[in-house]
């Protein structure tokens, strides 16, 4: 099976496309299982998302509250989608293994020296999920 996704090339666009402080984004690439409903349930196979760092919030009905501490957020634009969540939250319903953040210096020297969005760390291609893993 060929990986058909966007993902790599979104990430990379979304978090480049970002106009403010560079220390406050990173781009992550993973391993990810995909889920039951998709054509790559039961797989693990290559992903990229972007993570920043953001106040928490919390609605509570009656408004919204800021705690006064930074968490990472996931953003995951890829295929036409819009996801942002925490990034500790993304990372387990993913199941993510062999994780990598890159900082959007070391980010821009893996596209120019591997000429691609990614990935650089692994091949990116779908595999079975073994049993119990």
């Amino acid at each position: 099976m060929k990986a058909t996704g966007d993902c790599y090339e979104s990430a990379a666009q979304f978090v480049f496309d970002r106009p403010d402080d560079e220390s406050i984004w990173r781009l992550v690439h993973g391993l990810v299982v995909g889920s039951p409903n998709s054509e790559v349930a039961g797989l693990r196979y290559g992903h990229a998302w972007v993570e920043r760092l953001g106040p928490l919030e919390v609605d509570e009905g009656d408004g919204a509250f800021e705690w006064p501490f930074k968490v990472w957020w996931a953003v995951d634009r890829s295929n036409g989608g819009d996801c942002e969540e925490l990034a500790s939250m993304y990372r387990v319903i993913g199941q993510a293994t062999d994780v990598r953040e890159y900082t959007l210096q070391e980010a821009r020297h893996e596209m120019l020296e591997h000429e691609t969005y990614g990935p650089w760390h692994h091949s990116g291609a779908p595999v079975p999920v073994e049993e119990g893993a």
